[in-house]
């Protein structure tokens, strides 16, 4: 399948898989509800999303018609985000994006499917601010596909532990494979006992964010690309928060050179 995307069937399997009910039979409205979620729009056949959708809600105890409410909830707070465009667009000091948006006929949030990644890449192309302007514009349009069923675990995560949150946040401005723990232990937790980072890294990682590694040079944990963006593009939004843990980071590696 192009992508690698699931058919139909492989999809349902794999869903009910992630579930915790492999083998279970579905009725008929069951059947037709999971093969609309697994087929339409933000999963798509996408065995990444899938995971995501079993594995949170296996942990809910929810079906697949309650999953397909929290989507559409999600989405809709998402694309509400575009009517405060202007509060957005004064972070990122780009001020004809509207002009840029209504020549190519985009004025309201659920016009935003009539733009192209050519759209995108010729405002871009037609500012000052270029890296900022894809920020903005990407984190606009990004209510779809697999970001869409993480977002879900990560407003979760955020309401449960803050901690955890903050590491997401802090790794998203990192390499996305084998963050040792050294690093973020003191970022976030200062002091505190090791057990505090433990607990959040068990947060996340049955929330299915990160995979933990563990080798003879430490520990730490990895995100999936696709979780560090989804992660990214929040930060991205937050331009203070942003300047703040990249102070962080810049600290805390420095306090690690070795002296000269």
């Amino acid at each position: 399948t192009s992508l690698g995307r699931l058919p139909p069937d492989s999809g349902v399997k794999a869903l009910q898989a992630w579930r915790g009910h492999a083998g279970e039979e579905l009725d008929g409205e069951e059947m037709k509800c999971a093969l609309s979620l697994v087929c339409d729009a933000p999963i798509e056949g996408l065995p990444l999303a899938i995971a995501n959708a079993g594995t949170f809600m296996k942990k809910a105890h929810i079906g697949c018609e309650e999953y397909q409410q929290l989507l559409k909830s999600r989405k809709a707070a998402l694309q509400a985000l575009v009517l405060d465009m202007d509060k957005l667009l004064q972070y990122f000091h780009i001020s004809n994006l509207k002009e840029e948006l209504a020549r190519r006929r985009v004025s309201r949030p659920c016009d935003l499917h009539k733009l192209t990644v050519q759209d995108v890449e010729s405002i871009a192309q037609e500012q000052n601010e270029r890296h900022l302007l894809s920020m903005a514009m990407h984190f606009v349009m990004n209510t779809e596909h697999v970001h869409l069923t993480w977002q879900l675990d990560i407003d979760t995560v955020k309401e449960m532990d803050k901690d955890a949150m903050e590491l997401l946040l802090y790794a998203s401005l990192m390499g996305n494979r084998n963050i040792p723990a050294c690093v973020l232990q003191s970022l976030v937790f200062g002091g505190r006992p090791v057990y505090r980072y433990n607990l959040s890294v068990s947060i996340l990682k049955a929330h299915a964010l990160v995979d933990v590694f563990e080798s003879n040079e430490g520990y730490g944990f990895s995100l999936h690309h696709l979780v560090q963006s989804t992660v990214r593009e929040r930060l991205m939004c937050q331009p203070h928060q942003l300047s703040h843990k990249l102070s962080g980071l810049s600290h805390s590696f420095l306090c690690r050179l070795p002296d000269s």
